[in-house]
């Protein structure tokens, strides 16, 4: 499975991907309501992370995040706020390769990440 054209081999997309790169950000489907674009689930070890990409209406941007676990008892991995599809696409990637690295750290190395 590809999103942006980045490989997620071992992530379970809870829907598919419904953004046009090609559109203005106005035009886009989830513009003017607070949207999940979408969610990527990754099982590991003991570790149940979502990668989830989120529009707001209000502030008219983009989230990228890491959690584990659910919000109310997980923890953030990963933040980050864009204003353009481009930027979310070099945001996922990023959050798609810290996912990746943590396969490689140890339990406690990767609860260091946490970031609250």
């Amino acid at each position: 499975m590809e999103f942006f054209g980045i490989s997620i081999s071992d992530g379970k997309a809870l829907k598919p991907l419904a953004l046009d790169e090609n559109l203005p950000v106005e035009l886009q489907w989830f513009y003017k309501h607070s949207h999940d674009i979408t969610c990527i689930d990754y099982t590991f070890r003991e570790f149940e992370f979502s990668l989830g990409l989120d529009w707001d209406p209000e502030s008219k941007e983009f989230k990228t995040l890491i959690i584990e676990g659910s919000t109310s008892m997980g923890g953030f991995f990963y933040r980050k706020y864009s204003y353009s599809i481009e930027q979310l696409k070099n945001d996922f990637e990023e959050a798609v390769n810290l996912i990746q690295s943590f396969k490689e750290m140890s339990k406690e190395e990767i609860l260091k990440r946490r970031i609250e």
